[in-house]
């Protein structure tokens, strides 16, 4: 996968909303090959709807899900994988909703699943437990673990526990005693 730079990523979405006549929704983007990954919009912009706005285009605010239709689509990602979802599997589903779409409804990742009758995602017990799972995976990865590595193993509590205790990703890091994440300038 090719990182683009954010000029690119503007210059995408603003070339797809002239394809489709509107403003892109992140579906869109998952669907089409030639569109960077949802996650390097969210990482240059902390969101869909930011990239947006600074592509000058109408955020998509009023492009609603109703509650049920969420919640359907949980229970059935849910029958698909054989366990409850986690953000990673919202992410990567182009059939699906943004995982943003499910929080600004519900108001968290695990209200959504609570509504939907699933089982939480494990989170740690203690920070001394989250702590050591966090050393545990900089271990195996032989480097500070980025929050989607989290977000991908169903052995580790989701990153936004981590984000929920300590405020931000690196001061999770910091306290394991590990180097934080560094952003590469543009």
């Amino acid at each position: 996968m090719i990182k683009c730079s954010k000029a690119e990523l503007i210059a995408r979405l603003q070339e797809k909303a002239k394809e489709l006549g509107r403003t892109p929704r992140i579906e869109d983007a998952k669907t089409d090959p030639r569109m960077p990954p949802y996650s390097q919009y969210y990482t240059a912009f902390n969101s869909w709807n930011g990239a947006l706005e600074i592509a000058g285009l109408t955020p998509n605010i009023n492009y609603c899900h109703s509650k049920a239709e969420l919640i359907a689509k949980l229970q059935q990602k849910a029958r698909e994988l054989g366990r409850t979802p986690r953000i990673a599997d919202i992410m990567e589903d182009a059939s699906l909703p943004s995982y943003g779409t499910f929080q600004n409804c519900f108001g968290t990742w695990n209200k959504a699943l609570e509504n939907a009758g699933l089982y939480l995602n494990k989170a740690h017990r203690s920070r001394e437990e989250g702590v050591r799972l966090l050393q545990k995976k900089a271990a195996e990865l032989g480097r500070s673990p980025k929050s989607t590595d989290v977000d991908i193993d169903m052995d580790m509590p989701p990153s936004s526990s981590y984000i929920k205790i300590y405020g931000r990703w690196n001061n999770a890091l910091k306290a394991a005693g590990l180097e934080p994440i560094r952003k590469v300038a543009q």
